[in-house]
């Protein structure tokens, strides 16, 4: 029990140190692969574990470890370290570790970063966004030659949605690390999937990042864990590789999801951990940078131009730049698909522009992304406020989580996009003293990306919510179930958008003759935003189909939104109803409300 003892003496620091390497929390490590832990009782007791570990290592045990068949100590060079580190082990033995050593070579760290993929708008699984890590290679001459770490669920390509997300929701996939070359992870986000990439330079010493790098060894030939889309996901697993290494653990929100953007705010908490940020623009973003700069007519003749194959439409370099981003925007979208013509356009127009000395730098977008994360306002949010229903006053209070909402300040996040989950409104009647649920939503998810001539992205909309009926002034109390499903389009930018939705959306009430209704359903939508204030107007049309012409409601919201700081706001709400094809008034509400997210 000799380690037993040396463990009692160690500072707590460096027991901490120990659980962290063995991923604790509280009494049971995360890590669910037993055979990571050398002692049949390592997952739960990590005293036994160091005991087993210290035994096996002192007496040359000859059994092999982890995925790749290795001895202990190339299978655990981070746990050797800690040994050695706290003379727990004669600190002169050498170990040969080819596999390793190849591995630490290649990789030749001498610095960190985290990177954040933004959201990608196809999918509503990825709007979250994702990170991944970057081991910056010493005396690295090209950053895309460096390696990139990365945490994910080994998913069945064969898993349809609800059997996805089921999965994905509870622990049905394995999670697994994986190290890759860094331009792969550039191809899949920056240019395949067109998501910027913010790259986090951490301000680490050399010893921390090798620390991370020794123990990401482990966990990549010998861990799995159950993978978890709201908590034990990929960013939350980052910051539990960081831990190892780092001073001070990372801040992590005590709530039932993690989000990628809690890993970055984690990183600014922290007093000089960033060390700088570098924006990798993706290629959608240099092709709206440089079209941006053209007026419209010169953008009908880049596209002409395209369209045409013949560069001698184009009459200077800024109309050259915008041809060559669109055509490579294409040719990453369409793959070994990229036709011969466009290959060749592609060609002869980067042959013209070779020779000319200033293209490089204008091809530099130096202005800093407003979607850096850590300047978003927290992902929940609580708000107290009043107002009136049909003219009586009334006090509301809600609780949002999720991300973002289509009104909210969007600094820091995509513009006029909305993902919010398990979210719920409560009001207060004073004069009847009477409370009531004025609205719970499941689901809100939408996407007003707009659509250009160059990237024929829809916008579409989706949700599962119940809520009061507001054109019953008799049936307060009364609620009803919805859930919709909208596609349609959007113009504009990220300042100004209009949208035109067409769809479906469903009823479920009690106080419906037949429970549920069918509806077709379409929706405008406006928004405009300054500085600190967004306004946001809304008019949705339902007809229910057994009635089409007869059964007609519409409803029409309207909204301002006040940033006050990062995390606080106020926001002004209206929501009028109308019914028949007459529009009358069957109800209305409006609120002021103060937000703060935390």
């Amino acid at each position: 029990m000799q380690a037993a003892s040396l463990y009692t003496g160690l500072p707590q620091k460096e027991k901490n140190r120990w659980q962290k390497l063995l991923h604790f929390d509280g009494e049971r490590s995360r890590i669910d692969e037993r055979a990571f832990f050398v002692d049949p009782n390592g997952l739960t007791d990590p005293l036994k574990e160091l005991e087993k570990f210290v035994e096996l290592y002192t007496s040359g045990s000859t059994k092999k470890w982890g995925r790749l068949n290795l001895s202990l100590a190339c299978a655990y060079p981070a746990r050797v370290k800690f040994l050695k580190d706290n003379n727990l082990v004669k600190n002169n033995q050498k170990e040969d570790c080819p596999d390793f050593n190849n591995w630490l070579t290649e990789v030749n760290p001498e610095g960190l970063s985290v990177i954040f993929s933004t959201a990608y708008p196809n999918n509503p699984g990825s709007m979250f966004g994702h990170t991944f890590l970057r081991f910056h290679k010493k005396d690295g001459k090209n950053d895309l030659l460096d390696y990139g770490a990365n945490y994910a669920a080994f998913t069945n390509e064969a898993d349809i949605g609800i059997v996805y997300a089921f999965k994905g929701i509870f622990g049905g996939y394995r999670g697994y690390f994986d190290l890759a070359p860094y331009y792969l992870k550039v191809n899949e986000y920056n240019h395949g999937e067109n998501r910027d990439l913010i790259e986090y330079e951490l301000n680490l010493r050399p010893e921390q990042v090798s620390n991370i790098l020794m123990h990401l060894w482990e966990l990549y030939q010998g861990a799995s864990f159950d993978y978890f889309f709201t908590y034990e996901n990929c960013s939350f697993h980052l910051a539990e590789l960081l831990n190892v290494a780092l001073d001070e653990p990372l801040f992590a929100p005590k709530r039932w999801y993690y989000l990628p953007a809690d890993l970055i705010h984690a990183l600014y908490k922290q007093e000089n951990l960033v060390k700088s940020i570098k924006d990798r623009p993706s290629q959608m973003r240099k092709v709206n940078s440089q079209m941006s700069q053209l007026s419209g007519e010169q953008q009908h003749l880049v596209m002409k131009s395209f369209k045409k194959k013949d560069i001698s439409l184009l009459k200077n370099m800024a109309e050259e730049k915008a041809l060559i981003a669109l055509l490579n925007l294409e040719k990453y979208e369409e793959k070994e698909k990229f036709s011969t013509e466009n290959k060749k356009l592609l060609r002869d127009l980067l042959e013209k522009v070779a020779g000319d000395k200033n293209w490089v730098k204008t091809q530099e977008i130096v202005v800093p992304f407003k979607n850096r994360p850590h300047l978003a306002h927290d992902s929940q949010k609580i708000s107290l406020g009043g107002g009136k229903l049909d003219g009586s006053e009334v006090l509301n209070f809600s609780y949002q989580s999720g991300y973002h909402d289509l009104i909210a300040r969007d600094l820091g996040l995509e513009s006029f996009s909305q993902f919010k989950f398990i979210t719920g409104d409560i009001m207060y009647r004073p004069n009847d003293k009477k409370i009531q649920l004025n609205e719970f939503t499941f689901i809100d998810v939408a996407s007003l990306h707009p659509w250009r001539a160059y990237n024929h992205q829809l916008s579409w909309k989706a949700g599962l919510r119940v809520e009061s009926f507001l054109e019953r002034s008799d049936c307060r109390n009364c609620l009803r179930t919805l859930a919709e499903g909208k596609l349609g389009l959007s113009v504009g930018n990220k300042n100004l958008i209009t949208s035109l939705f067409f769809g479906v959306v469903e009823e479920f009430s009690s106080q419906y003759k037949d429970k549920l209704k069918h509806h077709l359903a379409y929706e405008g939508i406006f928004g405009v935003k300054f500085k600190k204030m967004k306004l946001l107007a809304s008019m949705e049309g339902r007809h229910d189909l057994s009635h089409i012409k007869k059964r007609t409601r519409h409803f029409l919201n309207l909204g301002g939104n006040y940033s006050l700081k990062r995390n606080y706001e106020i926001r002004l709400l209206s929501r009028y109803v109308y019914q028949g094809t007459s529009l009358e008034l069957g109800g209305q509400s409006h609120s002021l409300n103060l937000g703060y997210y935390f």
